[in-house]
C-alpha cells in the first residue's frame, strides 16, 4: 500500500514537473521575440490566436490582420506558426530587401513536408531548396514566358466557350455555387494545357480527372492543419507514421497519366504545345528563353522573370517523378487559387453594376476590334479588365501569406528611431502577408472599398512597387502568374459576353442562341450582311412569337412581331415610348441633337409641334410650284435625246432631291445636274453620308460612351459642314428679316414658327393624299411658345430635310424606277394615268391632280412597302411597361425604363403572313378594291403614332413629281449595265444597289405634250 502511494506521488511529481517543463519551454519559445526587441503579442494573445486558428474558431486571414494590426508604427512584427516563431514584414521596403534586394539570404520557402514523405510535394517547384530549386526554375521559366501563354491561350479559349456554352442553354436564370463550377472550369484548363487532355467538368460533374485534382488541391480542414502541426514538429515521426498530404491513389493516377503521356508522345511522334510537351523539351535541354516575346502591356499584376533566373541549366536527369511533381504545380497554381480569383471577381462585378457595365464596354470594343472573335493580344490590351483583375488580386489575394527561410545570417538594420539592429539566423522563418498589405490604409486608402481606379494610367504610378504582392516578388514569384491571369481573364471576357447577350432568355423572351446573336452583330458592324437581311433573319427566327429578343451592339433590344402589339406601342401606349434612342447628345452634335430626329421629351414634343402646321397639306401645296420647278428643269435636261441615255438613277435623284431641298426649304436656286459640284450639293451629300465601317465606329463608340466620346471629339459632321448650314440659315433670315422678303418655303415657315404665327390649318388637309401618308397625331396640335427657339434650334429642323428628303427620297425614287423598268406592264399603265392627268390638267400638272392620281399612289405605295425608306425604327422605353400576355405559354414581358423595342418595318413588309408573295412588286395590293384587306399597323414605310416620320406628305409629294414628269417624257428601260436582279448593298444602312441603279431613259414615241 506504502509503495502504491510513493508511485502515485511520483507520477504526480513527474506529471508536475513535466508540465512545468512544458509550460516554461512553451513560455520560452513564445517570448522568442520579446527578448530579441522585436514588438510581438503578449504571451496568451497569441496562444489563445494559435488554438483559434487550429480549431478554425477564426479565419486565417482575420488571425493575420490582428497580428499585422498590433503594432502599427513597427516595420516587422513578431507572430508565431503554431509553436514556430516567424517574422511578420509590415514595411514595403524591407519587403524589397527580403524578396529581392537581398534574396541570396531567404532562397527557400519553409519545408512543410519532406521529399521522402512525399515524393510528388518535395519534388515540385514550391518545395525544393536551394541549388535544385535553381536548377528546376530555371528549367522551368521558359515555359511560362508570353510567347509560350499566346500558344496556350487557344486551350483556355475552347475551354471558356465550352463553360459558358453549357449555361447559354438554359432559358431562365441559373443559380449556380461559383467555387464550385470556377474550379470546374480550371480543372478543364489545366486537363487541356498540362496534360492535354479533353475535359468538360460541367457536363461530366464526377469524371476521375477532376475528382483527382480536387482531392489533390484539397488542402484545408482540421485534420489537414493536424498533418501540417505533425510534420512540423517532428518530420521522423510523422513519416513513421505515414503522414501524407496526397492519398496513394491521387499519387498513383498522375505519376500513370504522366507516365503514359509521354510514352505515347514519344512512340507516335505527337507535338501539342502544351505543358507536358514543354516539359519533355526541358528535359532534352531544348527549352530557351524568348526575352523578345515579352509583352509590354501584360498586366499590373504580372511579376516579370527575374534575370537570375534565366541562367540556361542542363536538366537531361529529369525523372518521370520530376516531371509529374511539376505538372502538378498547374493544380495548385490554377485550380483553387485561379477559382478564388474568380469567385472574387463576380462578386464584386455582382455587387458594382457600374463597375460590370464599364467591364462589358470595353469588352463590346475590344470584340468590334476583332471581328467578334477575342485574341490574345486584344486581351492583353484591355486595360479596364487588368484594372479590375488587378483590383480582385489586392482586394483578395489567392495566397493570404508567403514565407522565406533564412539560409545564411542577415542582419535587418534600424532605420527607424528606437530601432536596434535584428540579426535573422539561419533557419529563421520569415512572412511576408499580401492580405494584410493589400488593405493596409496607409498604403490604400479605403482599403476595403472595391476600386479599380486605383489601378488606372494615371493612379497606378502612385501604389508602392513592392506593397502590390498577390503573385509575390523576386526570383521566387510565383512562375504561373501568366497563366492565372490569361486564365482568370479569358473567362471573365466570355462569362461577360454570355450574360449580356442572355438578357432576353433570363425574361422569358425568345432570341437567338448567343453566338448567332454574336456573329449577327459582327457580320452587320464588318458590313458582311445587309441591315435589312439581318433584321430579317431575327424577325423571322421564332414565327409564332409575338415578339424576340435581339442586340444593337451590345444593347439589348425587343424585336416586335405583331402589328397589334405595335399599335400599342406606337400610339395606344405612346406616352411609355415617346423617344429614340439617342444616337449622338446635344453636346457632341448641336446641330443632330437639337434636330427633331434626335430630341426627347418634353423638348422633341415642344419643337413637333411648333414643326407640325409646316408639314400640313396646304403648305405642301404652297412648296409644289418649287418642287415641280426642279423636276421640270430636272427632265429638260435630257430632252432633246433621240436615244436611250443610260444614266445612274441614285446619283441623279440625289441631284434632284438635293435640289428641291434647296428650293423648298433654303430658298436657292440649284441644278445639280447641270452644276455637278456645287456647294450646296456637296455638303448635303457629306452631311447625310451616315454609312461605312468607319461611320459604324463611331456610332457604337457614342453608344457605350457619350462622355468618352465627347472628349474624343468623335463628331458625325464634319465642322465645315455645320459652318456652311449655320451660315447659310443665319444669312436668310438675315436677308429676309431686312428686305421683308417672303417665300413661301421652309426657311419662311421656321420664321413665322419662331414668331408663334404658324398655325394648323385642317380645313386644307386632303382626302386623297395617298396610302402612305400619315396623318398628324391630335397630341402634336398642341400650341406652345416657340418664340424661344434660337438660329441653331432653325438651323437644326432645316436639316431634317436632308436625312428626310435627301438619301431616303432618292432610294425610294430609285427602286420606284428599277420595279418599273423590270415591268413594263405596270410602267406602261401609270404612264396612261400620268398621259390621262396631263390632257385633264392642259398640259400643266397641279397639286390637286398629283394628288388624284389613284395608280400613281399604288405604285409608290407598294415600292415604299417592299422598299421602305427605314429597315427599322425605334422606341425607347421613358416610364416601365408591361406586355401582358395573350398567347398560350407567354409570361408577361416587364420593359423597364431605357430599354429599347425595334419595329422592323422592312421584315413585317415582307412576312407573307402579312402580304401574301411579299417579293413580287404588285400595286395591286393599294387598289381601292384591295387596301381595305391590309391588316392595320402593318404598314409602316413612315412608322405610325405621334412619333412617325413628319415630312411623309415632303417625301411623297416630291416623289410623285419626278415620277409623273419622267414617265410623261420617257419610259425608264434596261440596259446593258443593270443588274437584274438588284443585288443590295451591305455597306449602308438604308437600302440601295451594291453596283449602282443602271437603267435608260428612253424617248417616249407618243406623249402628251
Amino acid at each position: 500500500m506504502y509503495l502504491k502511494l510513493i508511485t502515485i506521488m511520483h507520477a504526480i511529481i513527474f506529471a508536475v514537473c513535466s508540465c512545468a517543463l512544458l509550460c516554461v519551454i512553451l513560455i520560452w519559445r513564445l517570448n522568442h521575440w520579446k527578448r530579441r526587441g522585436v514588438c510581438q503579442q503578449d504571451l496568451w494573445t497569441v496562444l489563445i490566436s494559435n488554438t483559434k486558428g487550429l480549431l478554425q474558431y477564426i479565419s486565417a486571414v482575420d488571425n493575420l490582420m490582428q497580428m499585422y494590426s498590433a503594432f502599427p508604427e513597427s516595420r516587422c512584427t513578431g507572430i508565431y506558426q503554431f509553436f514556430t516563431p516567424a517574422l511578420l514584414i509590415r514595411d514595403p521596403e524591407l519587403v524589397k530587401q527580403i524578396m529581392v534586394k537581398d534574396f541570396e539570404h531567404f532562397v527557400d520557402h519553409r519545408q512543410i513536408m519532406p521529399e521522402e514523405s512525399e515524393p510528388l510535394w518535395g519534388k515540385n517547384l514550391m518545395s525544393l531548396r536551394g541549388d535544385r530549386w535553381r536548377s528546376m526554375r530555371s528549367t522551368l521559366s521558359p515555359s511560362f514566358t508570353s510567347s509560350k501563354m499566346k500558344v496556350m491561350f487557344k486551350f483556355m479559349s475552347e475551354c471558356a466557350h465550352n463553360f459558358v456554352q453549357h449555361f447559354e442553354g438554359k432559358s431562365t436564370t441559373t443559380t449556380v455555387e461559383l467555387r464550385d463550377v470556377f474550379s470546374r472550369y480550371t480543372n478543364d484548363v489545366i486537363a487541356s494545357v498540362a496534360f492535354g487532355l479533353s475535359c468538360d467538368s460541367l457536363k461530366e460533374p464526377d469524371n476521375e480527372f477532376y475528382q483527382m485534382g480536387k482531392q489533390a488541391t484539397d488542402i484545408t480542414g482540421f485534420w489537414f492543419n493536424i498533418a501540417i502541426l505533425s510534420v512540423m514538429i517532428s518530420p521522423t515521426l510523422s513519416k513513421i507514421f505515414g503522414v501524407r498530404f496526397f492519398d496513394k491513389k491521387v499519387s498513383a493516377f498522375f505519376r500513370k497519366l504522366v507516365k503514359e503521356n509521354i510514352e505515347s508522345r514519344e512512340k507516335n511522334g505527337i507535338v501539342r504545345a502544351d505543358m507536358i510537351h514543354l516539359l519533355m523539351e526541358a528535359r532534352k535541354g531544348k527549352l530557351k528563353h524568348d526575352d523578345d516575346d515579352e509583352y509590354k502591356s501584360e498586366g499590373f499584376a504580372v511579376v516579370q522573370e527575374h534575370h537570375t533566373n534565366k541562367s540556361k541549366c542542363e536538366n537531361k536527369f529529369l525523372t518521370d517523378d520530376d516531371l509529374t511533381a511539376q505538372a502538378l504545380v498547374f493544380f495548385f497554381a490554377g485550380f483553387e487559387s485561379v477559382s478564388s480569383l474568380l469567385c472574387f471577381a463576380s462578386y464584386e462585378l455582382a455587387i458594382n453594376s457600374i463597375i460590370q457595365k464599364k467591364l462589358q464596354d470595353e469588352i463590346d470594343v475590344t470584340l468590334t476590334e476583332c471581328n467578334g472573335h477575342v485574341t490574345y493580344d486584344a486581351l492583353l490590351k484591355m486595360e479596364y479588365m487588368d484594372m479590375v483583375v488587378s483590383e480582385t488580386l489586392r482586394k483578395w489575394p489567392p495566397s493570404n501569406a508567403t514565407d522565406r527561410f533564412c539560409v545564411k545570417p542577415y542582419t535587418i538594420e534600424p532605420v527607424k528611431k528606437g530601432e536596434k539592429p535584428l540579426h535573422i539566423e539561419k533557419g529563421d522563418s520569415i512572412w511576408i502577408s499580401m492580405y494584410t498589405i493589400h488593405r493596409d490604409k496607409t498604403l490604400y486608402p479605403e482599403p476595403e472599398r472595391f476600386n479599380p481606379e486605383r489601378f488606372s494610367h494615371e493612379n497606378k504610378s502612385s501604389i508602392h512597387p513592392y506593397a502590390y504582392l498577390p503573385f509575390g516578388l523576386g526570383p521566387r514569384a510565383c512562375i504561373g502568374n501568366r497563366f492565372a491571369l490569361l486564365e482568370a481573364k479569358t473567362l471573365l471576357f466570355y462569362l461577360l459576353i454570355i450574360w449580356h447577350f442572355n438578357h432576353w432568355k433570363r425574361k422569358g423572351v425568345p432570341q437567338l442562341d448567343v453566338w448567332t446573336a454574336l456573329v449577327n452583330n459582327f457580320k452587320g458592324i464588318l458590313q458582311y450582311v445587309s441591315v435589312a437581311d439581318n433584321i430579317t433573319q431575327i424577325h423571322c427566327a421564332f414565327p409564332e412569337s409575338r415578339y424576340t429578343g435581339a442586340y444593337q451592339f451590345m444593347s439589348p433590344v425587343l424585336f416586335i412581331r405583331d402589328p397589334e402589339l405595335i399599335k400599342q406601342i406606337m400610339v395606344k401606349d405612346f406616352e411609355h415610348f415617346v423617344d429614340h434612342r439617342q444616337i449622338m447628345t446635344e453636346e457632341c452634335e448641336p446641330l443632330w441633337g437639337k434636330n427633331l430626329l434626335s430630341l426627347k421629351g418634353d423638348k422633341w414634343k415642344f419643337m413637333r409641334a411648333t414643326l407640325s402646321p409646316s408639314f400640313t397639306s396646304s403648305k405642301m401645296k404652297a412648296m409644289f410650284e418649287f418642287m415641280s420647278e426642279c423636276a421640270y428643269n430636272f427632265v429638260r435636261h435630257f430632252e432633246g435625246e433621240s436615244k436611250t441615255i443610260t444614266v445612274e438613277l441614285k446619283d441623279l435623284f440625289t441631284r434632284y432631291a438635293n435640289d428641291v431641298i434647296a428650293s423648298a426649304a433654303f430658298g436657292l436656286s440649284c441644278d445639280s445636274v447641270k452644276e455637278r459640284d456645287n456647294e450646296f450639293y456637296q455638303m448635303g451629300k457629306e452631311a447625310t453620308n451616315l454609312t461605312g465601317f468607319l461611320t459604324n465606329l463611331k456610332f457604337l463608340s457614342v453608344m457605350i460612351s457619350p462622355t468618352l466620346s465627347k472628349i474624343l471629339g468623335v463628331h458625325l459632321f464634319d465642322k465645315k459642314i455645320t459652318t456652311f448650314f449655320r451660315r447659310l440659315v443665319k444669312e436668310n433670315i438675315e436677308s429676309r428679316e431686312k428686305n421683308e422678303i417672303v417665300r413661301m418655303d421652309m426657311i419662311h415657315l421656321l420664321m413665322e414658327a419662331k414668331k408663334g404665327k404658324l398655325k394648323h390649318d385642317e380645313e386644307f388637309e386632303h382626302k386623297g393624299e395617298g396610302f402612305a401618308v400619315v396623318q398628324e397625331h391630335q397630341t402634336n396640335k398642341t400650341k406652345y411658345d416657340s418664340r424661344l427657339l434660337t438660329d441653331d434650334d432653325l438651323t437644326a429642323q432645316a436639316l431634317v430635310f436632308f436625312f428626310a428628303g435627301f438619301d431616303s427620297v432618292s432610294a425610294l425614287m430609285c427602286f420606284a424606277s428599277y420595279e418599273l423598268a423590270v415591268d413594263p406592264i405596270i410602267q406602261n399603265k401609270l404612264q396612261d394615268e400620268i398621259d390621262t392627268t396631263l390632257e385633264e390638267c392642259k398640259g400643266h400638272v397641279t397639286y390637286d391632280a398629283l394628288m388624284k392620281m389613284e395608280y400613281m399612289d399604288m405604285v409608290v405605295s407598294e415600292t415604299l412597302r417592299k422598299w421602305p425608306a427605314t429597315g427599322v425604327t425605334d422606341r425607347v422605353c421613358v416610364k416601365p411597361y408591361t406586355i401582358e400576355p395573350v398567347k398560350d405559354g407567354e409570361a408577361p414581358v416587364h420593359i423597364k425604363k431605357g430599354d429599347l423595342i425595334w419595329i422592323p418595318i422592312h421584315a413585317i413588309h415582307h412576312d407573307e403572313n402579312l402580304y401574301p408573295e411579299p417579293e413580287r412588286f404588285n400595286p395591286e395590293r393599294f387598289s381601292h378594291e384591295n387596301k381595305s384587306s391590309i391588316r392595320p399597323y402593318s404598314y409602316l414605310p413612315f412608322g405610325m403614332g405621334p412619333r412617325a416620320c413628319i415630312g411623309n406628305r415632303f417625301a411623297l409629294l416630291e416623289t410623285k413629281i419626278i415620277l409623273f414628269y419622267l414617265l410623261s417624257k420617257f419610259d425608264i428601260v434596261v440596259v446593258d449595265k443593270s443588274v437584274i436582279p438588284l443585288k443590295i448593298s451591305r455597306k449602308q444602312f438604308t437600302a440601295t444597289a451594291e453596283d449602282g441603279f443602271w437603267f435608260g431613259f428612253k424617248p417616249r414615241v407618243a406623249n402628251v405634250k
